[in-house]
């Protein structure tokens, strides 16, 4: 059974399976994004797989809460809207790259430094905050 600490933490190790290597070699990164966004039919992929995994958050919570939950559903609607605009517009990811520079050694460098520091934030929300608030059924 999927649980949001499951689903922030997979979130987490995904973030840095990406970051670790793109701050290791940034010109690898870079090479295999632009192969990447320059086939339509990867980036259409890569959209329904993002629609599916927001979907999977949203099946977890769906309604906002006043707590750290309601980063399930935040990320959730995020990963589906990401999902659609990749399906309908393919080329928007090697748009992206170019307005956010990420053809840039250093650039890329710092994205994959903001990626860890998310990762360790939803490692954090996982592990500490979510698992206090839970009720230990005696």
């Amino acid at each position: 059974m999927f649980t949001p600490q499951l689903l922030l933490l997979g979130l987490a190790v995904f973030l840095l399976v990406i970051a670790l290597p793109t701050l290791v070699s940034p010109k690898a990164f870079i090479k295999a994004m632009k192969s990447f966004t320059g086939d339509k039919n990867n980036v259409r992929m890569a959209g329904f797989f993002s629609m599916i995994i927001g979907l999977f958050f949203l099946a977890i919570q769906w309604q906002f809460s006043k707590d750290w939950m309601v980063l399930i559903p935040i990320l959730g609607w995020l990963s589906v809207l990401k999902g659609i605009f990749f399906v309908w517009y393919p080329g928007l990811p090697k748009e992206m790259m170019k307005t956010f520079k990420l053809d840039k050694e250093h650039t890329a460098a710092l994205y994959a430094i903001l990626m860890i520091v998310m990762a360790a934030g939803l490692i954090y929300v996982a592990t500490e905050i979510l698992v206090m608030g839970e009720v230990v059924a005696g």
